[in-house]
């Protein structure tokens, strides 16, 4: 996933993590150096094949703005 900037990268990365998807995120300490870098590559999310399915329907929620309260499982 392409994230807008780093500050939405880490959200969805704790959002992913709270619902057991882990994901890497590449590219958000470049961030910091805009302005100063050419542009290049966006912040982006990567997830496991086997957790992508999972994963997108999550982003899919996200991109909605239906996520709702998200509290753990009891």
């Amino acid at each position: 996933y392409n994230a807008g900037n780093a500050v939405e990268a880490q959200i969805l990365h704790d959002v992913l993590a709270q619902e057991g998807v882990p994901t890497l995120v590449l590219g958000a300490a470049l961030q910091g150096a805009v302005g100063m870098l050419p542009a290049g590559e966006p912040v982006r999310l990567m997830v496991d094949e086997a957790d992508w399915e999972r994963g997108r329907a999550i982003v899919g929620r996200w991109e909605r703005g239906d996520m709702g309260i998200l509290l753990p499982d009891e």
